[in-house]
């Protein structure tokens, strides 16, 4: 059968056996699906033309499934071979005896090949053939797993600005190769474990530091798994340093020691990103030593201020634009909770505060549940456990411990049997005459902490480190407590200068999938001004920036009440993609500092049902003196009360300084 068009390539992989296929299309990070089954009707054509004209990258699966999707548990058998031979002209395999039924150029100098098999193999056969061949011809060692994809012939490669045809270079129908005689010849270059294999990198001839070859020709055995991110992170930025573009250390690293990145499906995506973050750092630091110190900005360098690295990378910068119908297809997946009505899955935002309303305890409370999987404050459920970091620069390491303590026996985490109890003796955090209690070997939780360590978000080496621990953690959420001590000399006012910073938290949210919670403060002000009600949120201390960038928040302020011992607050919830939710009242109240004791209580925050209580116990109240204590303003206290549906509270209008406007109990309410 002769190929002449994409159309006709597909039908000579996928014949007429029946199965579902996937012809995905990538829009700059975003792949987007397309499921069909085969024999396919007139919707792969469409497929194939609307990605041509929205300039989107397309591929196809080699292997066809059982089920829709392209799971590696559906793959069907197949009498396809395939490589991603990445610079390995398809000639070089014929030193095998293996020259390729199909040859691919997916770019200048970038080659994908097929090989027909006499017989169908099932899928256990049809992987370990395929690495086998893979390592065999030095090809893309992650290009053999059975639901790659590659790109189809005629189409375009819109990663290099001229898009140049992805092109057929032969089919030759004639040549078909025994499975039995193939692997035969090509096991022995299946490496004992591809981890523990000692690693041959070939060094182009290039100024590239003595410090770089060393890290390329480290052995495996000589790799230490804490130091991996850090020494990768290095030598991507040495690599850069020399010179080399994106493909080229990329083509240098993925075979290394080094690259954490391979042992995952997903590698070569992040790998990729990875690298093309350290040439722009790479670049930004070229130009920074190139900057007079006179003409250095006074201010922190925004991180968003990225330096122009086309000339680097070898690519033209282009805008990814999403059609319609792509932007339709793409899997975006549905909101979830993370903690249910309390944070949503992936989130970022702010846990913001008046003084003193307990702001850190909720903030290591959400921490501790994230982190253990125990109901936050023992009520809401926690949908997907996980690590969790937690920068604090406020207060003292003993503060933290003990609140911590205290919430871990709160929800369980902590018995008695475990802990060693004791008087308290100079010196301790309790006073004389109180307990101490002692923790030996506590069962572990994924919580980890920086404490009180000048960490500032402005700082570049600071913020690289943070990343390098979320890409050695995956962490589930992110806490940095509190904005102001973090963002170092930033002025929060100006949007200018916040704006970076939180662009970068934005960027570490979507690289790790993780929430990212804020700890800061909020004035006190007013819930109302004249007649425009000021939402919670609006409140917080600097930029409006700050609101309109929370995805998830909790905002606090005093429940005004007087119970001793106890600390309430007030919590707004506010959520970008789910429903509204109403205010809760939270009531905390921790035993003696040492001990472990705590209790906590969580209802729905019912405003007029205090007023009532307050009613009964009073009789009248004074409208201003009353709203000035809650701080409110009078008129939203007055909107308050007389909103309520059960006519629970009736205002006394006065007549002046001598005759205030009271508030009493209804006569026809309950």
């Amino acid at each position: 059968m002769e190929i002449v068009d994409c159309e006709d390539f597909l039908e000579v992989i996928y014949g007429e056996g029946e199965g579902w296929i996937d012809i995905p299309a990538k829009v700059g990070r975003y792949w987007v699906p397309f499921h069909a089954e085969w024999p396919a009707d007139g919707g792969v054509s469409r497929r194939i033309d609307s990605s041509l004209r929205d300039h989107e990258d397309l591929y196809y699966s080699v292997a066809k499934f059982a089920k829709r999707g392209r799971r590696i548990e559906d793959v069907l058998p197949s009498h396809w071979l395939w490589a991603d031979l990445d610079e390995v002209h398809p000639t070089d395999a014929a030193k095998l005896g293996f020259l390729p039924t199909i040859a691919v150029e997916s770019s200048p100098g970038r080659y994908q090949a097929l090989w027909r098999l006499d017989r169908t193999l099932r899928p256990s056969q049809l992987e370990k053939l395929n690495r086998a061949l893979s390592y065999a011809l030095d090809a893309d060692k992650g290009g053999w797993d059975l639901t790659q994809v590659l790109r189809i012939p005629g189409t375009r490669n819109f990663k290099y600005p001229e898009a140049p045809f992805v092109r057929l270079m032969w089919y030759k129908e004639d040549l078909v190769y025994n499975a039995a005689r193939m692997w035969d010849r090509l096991k022995a270059a299946l490496p004992e474990g591809e981890l523990k294999a000692a690693v041959s990198v070939v060094i182009p001839r290039r100024g590239i530091s003595a410090r770089a070859k060393a890290l390329l020709r480290t052995p495996t055995e000589n790799v230490v798994d804490g130091e991996r991110s850090a020494r990768l992170w290095e030598l991507e930025c040495l690599l850069a340093e020399s010179g080399l573009g994106a493909d080229e250390i990329f083509d240098l690293v993925w075979p290394c020691a080094w690259n954490k990145h391979r042992a995952v499906r997903t590698g070569r995506i992040s790998l990729d990103r990875e690298i093309r973050k350290a040439i722009k750092h790479v670049s930004r630091q070229r130009v920074l030593r190139e900057t007079e110190p006179a003409q250095a900005p006074a201010r922190p360098e925004p991180v968003e201020e990225d330096v122009d690295t086309s000339d680097l990378e070898g690519e033209e910068f282009h805008l990814p634009i999403v059609g319609y119908s792509s932007f339709m297809s793409m899997r975006m997946g549905e909101p979830k909770w993370l903690v249910r009505d309390v944070w949503t899955e992936n989130s970022h935002g702010i846990i913001g505060g008046e003084p003193k309303t307990a702001k850190t305890t909720l903030a290591l409370a959400l921490g501790l549940s994230v982190a253990s999987g125990m109901p936050f404050l023992g009520k809401y459920d926690v949908s997907g456990p996980g690590p969790v970091l937690f920068v604090q620069e406020e207060n003292a390491p003993a503060m933290m411990q003990d609140r911590l303590r205290k919430l871990a026996w709160f929800y369980g985490l902590i018995s008695d049997r475990e802990a060693e109890v004791r008087e308290a003796r100079r010196g301790d955090l309790a006073r004389q005459g109180s307990v101490v209690v002692n923790l030996d070997f506590p069962a572990d939780v994924p919580l980890r902490f920086l404490n009180n360590f000048g960490f500032d978000l402005t700082d570049e080496e600071h913020r690289l480190a943070l990343w390098e621990v979320c890409a050695e953690h995956r962490p589930r959420m992110v806490i940095l407590d509190p904005m102001y001590l973090i963002l170092g000399d930033v002025d929060s006012d100006k949007v200018v200068h916040v704006r970076p910073y939180l662009r970068w938290l934005l960027q570490l949210r979507y690289e790790f999938n993780c929430a990212v919670v804020l700890v800061h403060h909020m004035r006190k002000a007013p819930r109302e001004r004249g007649a425009r009600t000021v939402r919670a949120g609006q409140n917080l201390m600097g930029s409006a920036i700050l609101h309109g960038w929370v995805d998830s928040a909790l905002y606090m302020r005093d429940a005004a009440k007087d119970r001793e011992g106890w600390k309430d607050i007030v919590v707004e919830r506010e959520f970008r993609s789910m429903a509204p939710q109403s205010a809760l009242e939270i009531g905390i109240r921790f035993g003696e500092p040492g001990a472990l004791k705590m209790e906590a209580e969580v209802t729905p925050h019912d405003f007029i049902g205090m007023v009532v209580k307050r009613l009964e116990a009073e009789g009248k109240i004074a409208l201003r003196p009353f709203a000035e204590e809650l701080g409110m303003d009078h008129r939203q206290l007055l909107s308050r009360v007389t909103g309520d549906e059960l006519g629970r509270v009736e205002v006394i209008p006065g007549g002046g300084r001598g005759n205030p406007t009271q508030l009493v109990l209804s006569r026809n309410g309950n």
